[in-house]
This record gives structure tokens, sequence and C-alpha cells, in this order.
């Protein structure tokens, strides 16, 4: 009665107050991915409770009680409590969970030129001297030759 309807309305008004701290758009969003993470996973747990009652179902015949009309009452009655079991997770976490926005990040200038340095023969490291050599690329590795006995390179043999 009364009780009830307090408890729903300042629920009501938590959750709107949630929802215009964060915004309408992002609730929405927050909605629905947690509604489509909560109900897949508990719908995979009921294929997995139906598979378990289907494989213990036939013991019921034995009671003299109809298998399916027992499989299909047992299967309804988890189908509803896998229903409130997603009612019930969802809104907790709706509840419950803390949103941090991430602040745009700030991008960071690359610089133009890109600069090398070394080790001097003293060991230090001048970072400030730019380079203005430029370094040919390494010649490409030759594959070697066989010789002239047709058996590969002499670096093998024996």
């Amino acid at each position: 009665g009364w009780l009830a309807s307090e408890v729903l309305s300042d629920a009501k008004l938590s959750y709107q107050k949630r929802t215009d701290e964060i915004g309408e758009a992002l609730m929405r969003e927050l909605e629905r991915r947690v509604m489509l993470s909560v109900v897949d996973r508990k719908w995979r747990d009921h294929l997995y409770e139906m598979d378990y009652l289907k494989e213990g179902i036939g013991l019921r015949a034995m009671a003299q009680r109809d298998p399916l009309i027992e499989y299909q009452r047992e299967g309804y009655a988890m189908f509803l409590e896998m229903m409130a079991g997603v009612r019930e997770e969802a809104v907790q976490f709706l509840f419950n969970v803390e949103i941090k926005q991430n602040l745009p990040e700030v991008q960071q200038e690359q610089p133009a030129q890109l600069t090398y340095s070394a080790p001097t023969e003293q060991g230090k490291v001048d970072v400030h001297k730019e380079s203005t050599k430029k370094v040919a690329p390494p010649a490409p590795v030759q594959p070697t030759k066989p010789d002239q006995g047709g058996q590969g390179s002499s670096f093998f043999k024996n």
C-alpha cells in the first residue's frame, strides 16, 4: 500500500536525478547496454538450466506424470524466474553503477621532424642537437651464389 508507493516514488525521483546528472542520451545508452548484457547472460543460464531439466525429466514418467507437461510447466516457471532476475539485476546495476566521464583528451602535437641522438665518444648524449645528416638505407642482402661445382656456398663445405 502506502509504503510501497512511497518507496516507488523515491526510486523514480532518484532515477530521474541520476538521469539529469549524466544526461538523457547517455542514460538511455547505459540502459540499453545493461539490458543487453543482463539478458544475454541470464538467457544463456536459462538455456543451460533447460538442458539440465530435459535430462532429468524422464524420471517424471516413473512418478506417473506426463514428462512433456511437466517439462512445459517447470520450463515456464524457470522462464518467469529468469525474467524477474533480469529486471532485478538491471535495476540494481543501474542504481549502483558509478559513471566516470572521460574528459576530452588533449592531442599532443607530433614533432615535424624526428631527430636522432646517440652517445658521444665521451658517453654523453646530446638530445638538443639536431642531426641534419641523412643516412642511406642499408644495401639489400644478396643471396649466396653457388660455387663452381653447384654444391652451394663454400662456407658450408667441410
